[in-house]
């Protein structure tokens, strides 16, 4: 929660400062900036990428900035453009147009980092990125419409070891 200017980390109780939010706002952009990319295609079924090396804002960070400064709105912007190079390299890659899935999705979410987030933020902390897949025409929408679940898994990697995101998009049949 923001505190006269001021994020309390929930779990640790620690107090951090706005410049410390800052330095973890440009940490993410970097990292997914950089990230190396890995993607499968299946057209009309399914969209795997693996972002190796890639960090996430929590929700909880995000809601700290003021929504009119710069911080988030590149944070964003990076995001947009990572989903953008995966969707292109799966053009390349696979040799097909960009079309987007069909019908409802399920939504599979993987991340590996040192710090953990909570299971339940897992959706919201890659909303940009989700929002990045449709700008980049893999998906009709974000909406309920279309996205029919989300399934989330997080592991604690080691100090030293790169995180990273996986985000599959995979066409829900109904039984």
């Amino acid at each position: 929660m923001l505190v006269r200017g001021h994020y309390c980390e929930a779990k640790s109780g620690v107090l951090l400062s706005e410049e410390h939010l800052e330095d973890d706002v440009e940490k993410a952009i970097e990292s997914i900036s950089s990230s190396q990319i890995e993607v499968e295609y299946v057209p009309g079924r399914l969209f795997t990428a693996i972002f190796q090396g890639a960090s996430l804002l929590s929700f909880n960070a995000m809601l700290n900035f003021d929504p009119r400064t710069g911080e988030l709105r590149r944070y964003r912007a990076a995001c947009h453009h990572a989903a953008e190079r995966a969707v292109s390299l799966a053009e390349q890659q696979f040799d097909c147009e960009r079309t987007a899935l069909p019908g409802r999705l399920s939504v599979s979410l993987y991340r590996s980092g040192v710090e953990s987030l909570d299971n339940d933020e897992m959706p919201a902390a890659c909303k940009f990125l989700i929002d990045g897949f449709k700008m980049a025409g893999l998906l009709q929408e974000g909406d309920s419409s279309h996205i029919m679940s989300f399934d989330t898994l997080m592991q604690r990697c080691g100090i030293g070891e790169p995180a990273s995101i996986c985000i599959t998009f995979r066409r829900a049949y109904k039984s």
